[in-house]
């Protein structure tokens, strides 16, 4: 129940990413191929009758090994070196795997490789318990839309639990495997983990309920074998038989080889493992992002041969130099009992998980116990009979202890106490301690209820960027309901950060200070930031560097008739050069700004007074004056620079930005004349540095029409342009990735425009505000504009140079340079409830995650841009 850092996917995805860990585990939720996708195979060649499997005619006992590592176990000879390498295995697990999530890594392959070599205890199973519980709460008994390997796996572990798959927190986990066309959709893999999870327990098939086709026994085992390929072996896809998906498509035709049709296909998959071995005995899978050699794939095979014949193991045909299959998984072994994934890669959680399943699955085999999925051996972990007077009087008193007090923090507890009270046997009370648990549960799920409410409400309520005075009743007012909330819960508030943030900007505002939060901002967003003086405005700008600090926003002005004075309130450096615009009657002319220092006037900059105001840069706090020059020279130049055509400082930068004109006469507009989608620069010329407009239209396509404005103060450069503006990008698949359902455009023009211009567009959008983004193509990365609204589907904005540009409401700032490497590796059978995006602020209008489970989290790389930049990320998430 946890709302604030949670709902992580599982810790251990990371390690594995790292290593990019092909397919070798069930749950290939990132392959979505329908069951036409799949290529079924002939199937036509047969095996010599001493390959066969059991047939073949070792002097051996089934696992016994040729080499002098093999020791007696109760009359059983072990090989010593893979029994060792078990007990390390599941050693590690049980350390590193304490609270089991509902999830391909970190979750249900470590319980049941604990489970089926009795090593699962009691607090890690109750822990899983705990979290499939509230999995299934808080979805509404859906693990999955799409990949129904999900229920399989959670079937699994749960049935090697001894728990009871079909009714769970009142839901019954096969129930969506009676579907076998959604069963089908995910690949074989789906069909083939069907199979096995049904086996497990001999469980009955439920009656399919709505639309699709019935699953039936049969049919999985008929639509594996047409899944083969010709020669032998299967795969996800393609033609070429891969070592993952034939091991585990062999695992689940392993119970039906008395089945003719099932034994050849069988035979013929064994003998394509001997082929696609190397020389080492290792494999390669081809289902994934790498081509190493990988320990997860002759796990697989270890499973396979254990559920077949476990002499295999030891036959002829599966050594290769004298070294059998456990041999070479034992190579992937560290000293801390884990397994990498490739040689010498390091420590790697998927890899462990399934290296121990395999050990697990030829020890069992080689004691003569059960197949490691044949769990029909398993125990009912749910007490029957009656349960004694102590323990429920000892449940009693846990479940009193939270009456009255309860917060989010006791979430788990409670589950915890669902759980305990599952396993109990039968009592008189226990129905009324049901009920009083689940009216617990719903009172923490009403408090979670309003946390994510007012979530929602400091998402919608200020722009986290641009707070102002403005916001200060906005503000007070969720900070009245933020401190409503129990003490307890407030730090599961996600924005809890903000909204404190918000509130210590605002204080200082009304102090007339610009806080040094507001310079953090400024300094990582790089964007402006203007406050709002009576007379005058002061702009941080987002080119600029600045060491954040507080500082004292108020100005005193003194204007007279041919000069004007202002004084800081802020004395000394500031922490970083500011823009300051000053209302002023002074006429149209340029002016030298002094700078006062012990009584003596120093010249700084040449500035110019337009439209009524005067815009400078300072660095320093104290008193400035602007007035004529002194000299005749002085005069000359000011004269001079009023009658140029950009009246710049003495540091050579434009000191007073012209504006766009918003309403336009036709004598104050000028039509562009558009030739083969140019304009030529002598229309640019004709209107540079004067107070007019030039209009240029088009069609961004059919019934698209754009248009854009340019007003001749704002032309730098006079050069012809290209003016087109097209639907799209050569970007556009990046793009995608960076928003969730972005408008794409681009400007036919590249590099710069002769001077900022006003674009009108027509988008595919609802009404509202967005957020418009540039494709930063070296970067592969989204940088942020300004906001924009949408308006009966047309858009205004500024620009000044070309590229490619989109418009939405949720965007990624990650590059995705620095994802590159985490989706190249990702497990094939990993998946995410939702990728932890990381979103810029935008309009807000999303729903906040849901929090699911408390896992570990290994974060790549430091958060880049600094702490404001790790905000904004947060904020926008």
């Amino acid at each position: 129940m946890k709302r604030k850092n949670l709902k992580i996917t599982v810790s251990a995805i990371a390690v594995m990413l790292a290593i990019q860990s092909p397919m070798s585990v069930l749950g290939a939720e990132t392959y979505e191929f329908l069951q036409e996708e799949m290529l079924p195979g002939t199937a036509e060649s047969v095996l010599d009758e001493e390959f066969l499997a059991g047939t073949a005619d070792e002097t051996e006992r089934a696992g016994e090994m040729v080499v002098s590592d093999a020791q007696k176990q109760d009359g059983i000879t072990i090989y010593q070196p893979a029994f060792e390498g078990l007990n390390k295995a599941e050693n590690y697990l049980q350390t590193a795997v304490t609270n089991p999530i509902v999830d391909s890594i970190g979750g249900e392959w470590a319980v049941i490789a604990m489970a089926r070599n009795g090593n699962l205890n009691n607090s890690a199973k109750n822990n899983y318990l705990q979290n499939i519980y509230q999995k299934l709460r808080e979805t509404g008994g859906v693990l999955h839309t799409t990949k129904y390997t999900e229920y399989s796996r959670v079937t699994l572990a749960l049935t090697s639990m001894g728990i009871n798959p079909t009714s769970v927190e009142g839901y019954n986990l096969l129930q969506p495997l009676a579907n076998m066309k959604k069963v089908n959709r995910q690949g074989i893999n789906g069909t083939i983990f069907a199979l096995i999870a049904f086996d497990s327990n001999q469980y009955e098939i439920p009656k399919l309920e709505g639309l699709g086709t019935q699953t039936t026994r049969e049919d999985l085992i008929q639509t594996i074998l047409l899944s083969e390929i010709s020669g032998g072996g299967w795969a996800l896809m393609g033609n070429q038989p891969d070592p993952d998906i034939t091991a585990m498509a062999l695992q689940a035709l392993a119970p039906y080889t008395q089945q003719q049709e099932v034994k050849e296909a069988v035979d013929r998959g064994i003998e394509m493992l001997a082929q696609l071995q190397d020389e080492e005995g290792g494999y390669i899978s081809n289902a994934g992002y790498d081509s190493a050699k990988n320990l997860e794939s002759t796990a697989q095979v270890v499973i396979a041969l254990s559920a077949i014949d476990v002499s295999l193991l030891n036959s002829e045909k599966f050594m290769k130099n004298g070294k059998t299959l456990l041999d070479e998984m034992l190579r992937f072994q560290v000293s801390d009992g884990s397994f990498c994934h490739v040689i010498d890669g390091g420590s790697n959680q998927m890899a462990t998980e399934q290296g121990a399943l395999a050990l697990a699955a030829w020890y069992r085999a080689v004691t003569g116990r059960n197949s490691l999925y044949d769990m029909t051996d398993v125990e009912n972990g749910q007490t029957g009979g009656e349960e004694t007077p102590e323990r429920i009087e000892a449940f009693r008193k846990k479940l009193e202890a939270f009456s009255g007090n309860l917060t989010l923090d006791n979430a788990h507890e409670l589950y915890a106490l669902k759980v305990e009270l599952s396993l109990m046997g039968n009592f008189s009370e226990k129905k009324a301690f049901e009920t009083k648990l689940e009216q617990m549960l719903k009172e923490v799920e009403t408090q979670a209820a309003e946390i994510e409410a007012l979530d929602k409400e400091i998402w919608e309520g200020f722009e986290p960027l641009n707070i102002t005075l403005k916001d200060k009743k906005e503000i007070e007012r969720l900070l009245t309901a933020y401190y409503k909330i129990p003490e307890a819960n407030r730090k599961h508030l996600q924005y809890e950060e903000e909204l404190l943030r918000a509130d210590s900007i605002i204080k200082k505002l009304e102090q007339e200070v610009i806080g040094a939060e507001i310079f953090e901002n400024v300094k990582n967003s790089k964007k402006d930031y203007t406050y709002q003086g009576n007379g005058y405005t002061i702009c941080l700008k987002g080119k600029n560097v600045y060491e954040p600090a507080d500082m004292k926003a108020g100005i005193e002005i003194r204007e007279q008739k041919n000069s004007l004075e202002f004084e800081t309130k802020e004395t000394g450096a500031f922490p970083g050069e500011v823009e300051i615009a000053i209302d002023t009657a002074l006429k149209e002319s340029v002016y030298m700004l002094y700078y006062e220092k012990d009584g003596k006037q120093q010249e700084k900059q040449w500035v110019s007074v337009n439209n009524g105001q005067v815009v400078c840069d300072i660095e320093i706090g104290g008193k400035y004056i602007l007035k004529k020059p002194k000299t005749e020279s002085e005069t000359a130049l000011s004269q001079a620079g009023s009658n140029s055509e950009n009246k710049t400082t003495a540091k050579g930068k434009t000191a007073n930005t012209a504006k766009q004109t918003n309403t336009s006469s036709a004598s104050n507009t000028i039509q562009a004349t558009v030739k083969d989608g140019m304009v030529e620069k002598k229309a640019f010329e004709e209107i540079k540095g004067k107070d007019k407009n030039l209009k240029i239209e088009g069609e961004m396509k059919k019934d698209s029409p754009y248009t854009i404005t340019v007003n001749g103060k704002d032309i730098k450069t006079v050069k012809d342009m290209k003016v087109g503006i097209k639907e799209g990008s050569q970007y556009e698949e990046d793009i995608k990735q960076l928003a969730e359902n972005p408008f794409i455009f681009h400007f036919e023009q590249e590099g710069e425009f002769p001077g900022e211009m006003q674009v009108e567009i027509t988008v595919d959008k609802e009404d509202g505000e967005y957020l418009f983004m540039k494709y930063n193509q070296q970067e592969r990365k989204a940088d942020y504009i300004q906001k924009v609204t949408v308006k009966d589907k047309k858009t205004k904005f500024i620009v000044s140079e070309g590229g490619d540009y989109f418009i939405d409401k949720r965007v990624k700032t990650k590059s995705l340079n620095e994802k590159k490497e985490e989706i190249k590796e990702k497990s094939l059978f990993k998946t995410p409830e939702k990728e932890d995006e990381v979103m810029v602020a935008g309009t807000k209008k999303e729903t906040n995650p849901v929090v699911i489970a408390v896992a570990s989290v290994i974060i790549l790389g430091a958060a880049a841009g600094g702490v404001w930049y790790y905000y904004l990320r947060k904020k926008t998430r």
